[in-house]
């Protein structure tokens, strides 16, 4: 069987087109149903599978595609800390933009589920973690990225995040998957393996879960008068999370920097990959699927910030 077929351009976009269609049809129906187990369905059923099956059909050979090659260990420490040191500015994006909104309106921003116990915890680790961190670096930073490589690495990075980022459908949590696409779409060509980025994202999901957790747990050792006054702070003060991050930010950056540069120069001495970009141009219709997931993003932001507006 023939499996020297190529992902381009235009796959990728047929398969973000298709995974946002499933994401609005199924993805919204399983999850208003029951959110955990909607939440499952939602990564192996809408970002998993159309992208499996579509390698099978299109018979292209899923492990070179995707990079499915193990790490040295040392690559998987530095993957981890590069990811930690880089959490902040993801942090940080969110807040620029809830700063912005705050300022038209009250603000409201979709939760996903909290940990209120043990159970609660460990289940999200499994679906909001590992599911997630597996089934959407499958897709992205696996398919879409590979298809984009047309372009060249810098370009197919830089877009696979932008759509990394429309695909959460969510103002409020667009620009840190914007930052985090970047980290683990450049993990993912640096390492020559999905694993990293895998690795990132599930370490990125757990760390984000575990401090939600944390933070549940110590209201148990606030009086209840002194969690009141720090809500209505939080509320208050954007602005001061904002410098805050932005601070932590700029930190993590230079420490990420540093990570950065051992990774490549441990990564420098693996086999070069077969040369991907194409000599050809890509053609403006292979764009043409992007047309209608777009409308839909459009969709949610103005009514997400309509929201905001009215509320005053």
């Amino acid at each position: 069987m023939d499996r020297d077929n190529k992902l381009r351009v235009v796959d990728a976009n047929l398969l973000f087109l298709a995974g946002s269609i499933l994401f609005f049809t199924l993805g919204f129906y399983v999850q208003s149903r029951e959110i955990f187990t909607g939440l499952l369905i939602t990564q192996f059923a809408v970002v998993l599978l159309p992208a499996v099956v579509y390698m099978e059909i299109k018979k292209i050979d899923i492990k070179s595609t995707l990079r499915l090659y193990p790490l040295h260990w040392k690559q998987i420490v530095l993957t981890v800390l590069i990811t930690l040191f880089m959490y902040p500015s993801a942090v940080f994006g969110n807040l620029i933009v809830m700063n912005i909104l705050s300022r038209f309106g009250e603000i409201s921003i979709p939760q996903i589920p909290a940990a209120t116990n043990l159970y609660e915890y460990l289940r999200l680790v499994l679906i909001v973690s590992l599911a997630a961190g597996i089934c959407e670096e499958v897709l992205f930073r696996g398919v879409i990225l590979r298809g984009y490589q047309q372009l060249g690495n810098v370009r197919a990075v830089l877009i696979t995040s932008v759509l990394f980022g429309i695909f959460h459908y969510n103002i409020y949590n667009l620009l840190g998957p914007i930052v985090l696409g970047i980290v683990f779409g450049s993990l993912a060509v640096v390492t020559k393996s999905l694993w990293a980025a895998i690795i990132g994202h599930v370490f990125n999901n757990l760390l984000a879960i575990s401090i939600g957790y944390f933070f549940f747990i110590m209201e148990d050792y606030i009086p209840n008068e002194d969690t009141e006054i720090a809500e209505t702070a939080m509320q208050e003060s954007l602005f001061a999370s904002l410098i805050f991050f932005g601070v932590l930010a700029v930190i993590g950056l230079v420490i990420a920097s540093f990570l950065w540069r051992k990774l490549k120069m441990l990564s420098a001495s693996l086999p070069e990959e077969k040369e991907v970009q194409s000599e050809n141009k890509v053609s403006v219709m292979e764009y043409v699927p992007l047309t209608g997931a777009i409308p839909l993003f459009i969709y949610i932001i103005v009514w997400q910030i309509s929201n905001v507006i009215t509320s005053v």
